[in-house]
């Protein structure tokens, strides 16, 4: 990684615009490597990575999620699905998976954008659509997707704005961080 981790932390930012420019299977097989390098509960890793450069699909997948133009402008989607039965905790694995994902995206200077999960809008239709475009088996849940590629932009880190805005308390609740 080129970035210091601490810098990449606070760094990474969500990037929603991708220039027309491919990410080789080198590179992206060092993402995927990250991504499998979290945490999960008695290292049980209940998690499947399936990559998708597939234009028209990603389309499918933008139109379900109502999700435009980054789903389909990406250079590839990486679908991130978890294993119910085989840990209490699989969605917090894949979470904390797709969280090294992007932290490797950004210190190879590459964009990413996590896009939907259980619950939000199209959700279920997308999961249907790469379901059936990627032949998953029944015993396996679609945690979300993730989008990446060369960004056309690169957004500033967060300020210190959002050491307030997101309320960390000290303590007990309501006993504010300074």
């Amino acid at each position: 990684m080129e970035k210091d981790s601490l810098g990449c932390i606070k760094g990474r930012r969500t990037v929603r615009r991708f220039a027309d420019q491919p990410v080789s299977d080198e590179v992206l097989r060092e993402l995927l490597e990250a991504a499998v390098a979290a945490p999960t509960r008695y290292d049980i890793q209940p998690w499947h990575f399936v990559t998708m450069r597939n234009k028209f699909v990603q389309r499918q997948v933008a139109d379900a999620m109502r999700i435009h133009p980054y789903l389909e402008a990406a250079a590839v989607l990486v679908a991130v699905w978890g294993e119910p039965d085989r840990s209490p905790t699989w969605m917090m694995d894949c979470s904390a998976a797709i969280e090294n994902l992007l932290l490797a995206a950004h210190a190879l200077d590459l964009g990413g954008a996590w896009a939907g999960g259980p619950g939000a809008v199209g959700f279920e239709a997308a999961e249907a659509v790469l379901r059936r475009e990627m032949d998953a088996p029944k015993d396996v849940r679609l945690v979300s997707v993730v989008a990446l590629g060369v960004p056309l932009e690169k957004p500033e880190p967060h300020g210190k704005e959002r050491w307030n805005r997101f309320r960390i308390h000290q303590s007990k609740w309501g006993s504010l961080w300074e």
